[in-house]
């Protein structure tokens, strides 16, 4: 029988712009905006303003309150919102829903003595402290911008910076790399006890290599660095079977599921990473190069498939370290979290296997 080969590719939908008044200013920002590949959604709910022909950059105009709009808007961890608004009516309900959502950015614009009695409403209405603290207000990077595309260039700067962990100083004068790409620190989730394979399956063995050391050359071999080993049952067996250049994380609570391992390799790391199992044998260097080169900044999220089947490793921008921790729980990982966020699948089946292995081979004496 003929056979074929097929390369899937995985996109993800462009990142969302919710701005939040359809004033002069909202046409330059949802230009600037589209240019820099966001879908952009302007959001009024006074008839004379919620017009398209106010805002032709915008791919939609919604004639809504923006806190009504909020509670149906398909929002991800990569969606910026930007309030115009100048009514405390309009504003302050919409701000205590998005300052609540896990997205990239709030800002809102005004003066600082109208961003104090902002803040004042804000606390009066219930929102916590660190809720606050994640409203860019006034909105934007000081540049001494007066018009329109000056304000929306102060914006966007702000909200780029944001997105890669950057100060927004001048880079005269700075000892920051210009372009920073660091390595990505690479982690082996190899704590469980095994009890369906019939022991600790760290310590299986390919071509008489145990998987927990295996697997760690794999990743330092596609580039991660530092790579890491969690460990919990049999943990010092296991760690005695890694290279020097491997670290070891103990998973004291690895009793309690995956989680505890997934717990224990992002709070060491605490920043972006790569996760994969220690129980498929078929990963390969290339697998890891390709899911490797899906990152673009902190923000992003992206996970290997087969056949287009979610499997590992799994890519996580350091944005979402502080969100994943409080969804892992007993034998949930970080599974639901990629899903709802939509992680971008990256097909690996043409060159690695991503099977789990969950029981032994069967062994049929002579």
């Amino acid at each position: 029988m003929a056979t074929a080969t097929t390369l899937t590719q995985s996109f993800l939908p462009r990142p969302r712009l919710l701005i939040f008044g359809a004033i002069e200013l909202a046409e330059t920002v949802a230009a600037l905006g589209r240019l820099l590949g966001y879908r952009v959604t302007v959001v009024d709910a006074r008839p004379a303003f919620a017009d398209p022909a106010r805002v032709p950059s915008a791919d939609e105009v919604a004639r809504d309150w923006p806190d009504n709009y909020l509670d149906t808007a398909p929002t991800d961890s990569r969606t910026v919102i930007v309030s115009l608004l100048h009514d405390e009516k309009f504003e302050i309900p919409a701000l205590l829903k998005a300052l609540r959502l896990d997205v990239a950015y709030v800002g809102a614009m005004g003066s600082r003595r109208t961003n104090a009695k902002r803040l004042e409403a804000l606390r009066a209405a219930g929102l916590a402290e660190p809720e606050i603290a994640r409203l860019h207000a006034p909105i934007g990077l000081d540049l001494g911008g007066r018009g329109a595309g000056e304000l929306a260039v102060s914006i966007f700067a702000e909200v780029i910076a944001e997105a890669n962990g950057r100060s927004g100083q001048p880079l005269t004068g700075g000892d920051m790399p210009i372009h920073p790409r660091a390595s990505i620190p690479g982690v082996v989730l190899a704590a469980g006890a095994g009890t369906r394979y019939g022991k600790p399956k760290a310590l299986a063995t390919t071509d008489g290599k145990p998987w927990a050391a295996r697997t760690a050359g794999i990743l330092a071999a596609a580039g991660c660095d530092p790579v890491y080993v969690v460990t919990g049952a049999a943990a010092d067996e296991t760690e005695a079977t890694l290279p020097p250049h491997v670290r070891p994380i103990r998973a004291a609570d690895w009793q309690q599921g995956l989680s505890a391992s997934v717990r224990a390799a992002l709070e060491t790391v605490n920043g972006t990473l790569l996760l994969t199992l220690v129980d498929t044998p078929g990963l390969t260097v290339a697998a890891v190069r390709r899911v490797l080169a899906a990152y673009s900044s902190p923000t992003s999220l992206a996970r290997a498939s087969y056949e287009g089947n979610p499997g590992h490793p799994v890519l996580i921008g350091a944005h979402h370290i502080g969100r994943i921790l409080p969804t892992l729980s007993g034998d949930r990982g970080a599974g639901p979290y990629l899903a709802a966020n939509h992680a971008m699948l990256v097909e690996c089946a043409d060159v690695a296997d991503g099977t789990d292995i969950d029981t032994a081979p069967l062994v049929i004496p002579d």
